[in-house]
């Protein structure tokens, strides 16, 4: 695209003279021309910036008026002073008394005067009047001829009946303003192209920005600012800061020169982050910046890189729909579930271990409002009191020795806006407990060796296999703190209360890990059943699934049969439960090995095991066996004897 160039012509025959020279720039420039001198310029020049015309060029007098007037660059075509001194040549062919019309004043005049000898006067003017008053006076005093530049001099010199000659069009000089004219649009265009670029990312920003000067007066604000805060900006622009913030610390600033980071600052019923930074100048204050944050937005922006520091342990994995049963019992606790979750209240889980409290407590945070946030589980007994501290609630860099560089950013503090699941709380120790007292009051943190309180917005979720009630009569456990967490209680069902949900259960578990291990076992036979729904599961809903795990990685071994599931199922778990020995069916080769009882079956089985072991161990070495018994070598050959190994 073409510079548009505007030039003010002296008179009409001096525009065809530029246009000519233009015809030189056409590949670059768009010339526009008006007629018009000192302030009868003004008028045609606005005409042209309305055209949208860069730069004005304009002789003498009449630029200096321009600029005065204009908001965009004007350039003078300068006149060289040796067109004047071609001028007053040919004006002494008509008269030694020479009149010259200028703006400013000729540094070699008394040089010309000597060289045509000539005297010459001199007629500066500011405007059309000085021009009128100077030409009358040099008349006056013997001035035969007069010398200018615009028409306004041959004008009043027919008034006066005196002879008049105008300085020459100099082709060279119009040529060097249009190139300074069209150097100066270039850099306006590039500055306009730079403060566009800036005003976009100023008010691209999503913090309010307000540029104030020396007068805590508002020069500039952002669109931001107007969200902030509800005005529209140019109406405030000129304004006194104090207008659209009351007790803001402007005037300190613009006193002492020193920055201010993160201040706050209410209006209405919102709190603002607000910031002042001096804009320096030489050493000299010339305003301040004002930068305006919501908290609320703040704690957003928080809880997002928070987010995105977290890794999948921070995850919620199970939901209700992980709950495998439909007994009464296991539909009340679904339903308090559902309840529990639309709320925001602390909530105590009870109950043996092994009966799904963890499992309970993300059900519960992904059906509330937090569910896209964090869920930071801890195990409180599985660390010492110290590293349970320092893992909680964070450190700072050198709080203590062997503390990580640059700090560590607690668990509640990565928990903010989601959930932390306290599990076995009912460990912590009692100054522990005094510090977690202290967050659940105030919903604030400090990391160890730091002084600044964090705020966190955080969902606690608690979880115990002990009667808390009970410890805190023992004076183990503060009962300020067990009545802030048990707000909603709720308790998990032991397996051996859940019954007819059994079935379901292992039907569940076959499932998974048959595909977890791929295997092709799809079902658990069913002459277990009776003795799995009747066994005691001291540990639970977990015990009962690695039961059926283990049963399903070693079903497919050699030798496998009825005697491996008794072995595996009580070898590390309680014996069946006693209350109905009558419905259990025993499978047939087991009930044929030992007609006492199952437990007794069992000892003698693990007796066997265990004989073998041993003789494996000492190559059926007899005597070493013997020894790594503690039996003598007689009751070992009966042993052997008995088991059909001898």
């Amino acid at each position: 695209m073409k510079i548009k160039i505007g030039v003010v012509c002296s008179f009409t025959m001096q525009e065809e003279m530029v246009k000519e020279i233009g015809q030189e720039f056409s590949d670059t420039i768009e010339i526009l021309t008006v007629v018009g001198v000192f302030e009868s310029a003004i008028s045609p020049g606005k005409l042209l910036h309305q055209k949208g015309v860069e730069v004005i060029v304009a002789w003498g007098v009449t630029a200096s008026v321009l600029e005065e007037n204009l908001s965009i660059p004007v350039v003078e075509v300068r006149v060289p002073e040796m067109d004047i001194l071609q001028a007053v040549k040919q004006a002494h062919k008509i008269s030694n008394q020479i009149g010259l019309v200028t703006p400013r004043p000729v540094n070699k005049l008394p040089l010309m005067e000597e060289l045509y000898g000539v005297k010459i006067k001199q007629i500066l003017f500011k405007n059309k009047n000085d021009v009128l008053r100077g030409i009358a006076e040099a008349v006056t005093a013997g001035c035969e001829v007069i010398v200018g530049r615009s028409h306004i001099t041959l004008d009043t010199t027919n008034q006066f009946d005196t002879k008049s000659l105008l300085i020459g069009f100099n082709p060279m000089a119009m040529r060097e303003a249009f190139q300074e004219a069209i150097r100066l649009a270039r850099l306006r265009q590039r500055e306009r192209q730079e403060y566009k670029r800036l005003e976009t990312i100023f008010n691209s920003m999503t913090e309010g920005f307000a540029v104030i000067d020396n007068q805590a007066k508002i020069i500039q604000c952002n669109h931001s600012m107007k969200k902030l805060l509800g005005f529209e900006v140019k109406k405030k622009e000129g304004q006194h800061i104090d207008h659209i913030l009351p007790s803001n610390r402007t005037a300190e600033i613009l006193n002492s020169g020193v920055r201010v980071d993160n201040d706050f600052i209410t209006i209405g019923n919102i709190t603002f982050i607000i910031s002042y930074i001096p804009v320096l100048l030489s050493e000299e204050i010339i305003g301040v910046v004002l930068i305006l944050r919501k908290t609320s937005e703040i704690q957003k922006i928080d809880s997002k890189i928070r987010r995105r520091m977290l890794t999948n342990e921070f995850i919620a994995k199970y939901t209700i729909d992980n709950i495998v049963g439909s007994s009464p019992k296991i539909n009340s606790i679904k339903e308090q579930i559902k309840r529990f979750a639309i709320t925001d209240s602390t909530i105590l889980i009870s109950g043996e271990t092994g009966t799904g409290k963890e499992l309970v407590a993300q059900s519960i945070h992904n059906l509330s409002p937090r569910k896209k946030n964090p869920f930071v589980a801890v195990n409180c007994s599985a660390l010492t009191e110290n590293l349970l501290e320092s893992q909680l609630f964070g450190y700072e860099e050198g709080a203590f020795t062997g503390a990580k560089r640059g700090g560590r950013t607690g668990l509640f503090e990565l928990s903010h806006t989601g959930t932390i699941f306290l599990d076995e709380v009912g460990s912590m120790s009692i100054g522990l407990q005094a510090k977690l007292l202290r967050v659940l009051e105030e919903r604030q943190v400090m990391r160890l060796g730091g002084e600044q309180l964090i705020p966190i917005d955080v969902r606690i979720i608690a979880a115990t296999n002990k009667n808390l009630a009970s410890e805190v009569k023992k004076g183990k456990f503060r009962d300020d703190l067990f009545y802030r967490l048990d707000i909603l209680p709720l308790r998990t069902i032991p397996l051996r209360d859940m019954k007819n949900d059994i079935p379901t259960l292992i039907k569940s578990f076959t499932a998974l890990y048959s595909k977890k291990h791929s295997k092709s076992f799809t079902e658990i036979p069913k002459k277990y059943y009776k003795i799995l729904i009747h066994h005691t599961w001291p540990g639970n809903v977990r015990q009962l699934r690695h039961t059926i795990e283990r049963f399903i990685l070693l079903f497919d071994m050699p030798g496998c049969d009825d005697s491996l599931f008794f072995d595996f199922l009580n070898d590390k778990f309680d014996v069946l439960d006693s209350s109905n020995p009558a419905e259990i069916d025993m499978p047939e080769s087991i009930l044929n090995h030992d007609k006492t009882s199952s437990i007794h079956w069992t000892i003698k089985e693990r007796e066997y095991e265990h004989i073998v072991k041993m003789l494996e161990k000492t190559s059926f070495n007899i005597s070493q066996a013997a020894l790594l018994l503690k039996i003598s070598r007689s009751t070992l050959y009966r042993k052997l004897k008995n088991f059909n190994l001898a």
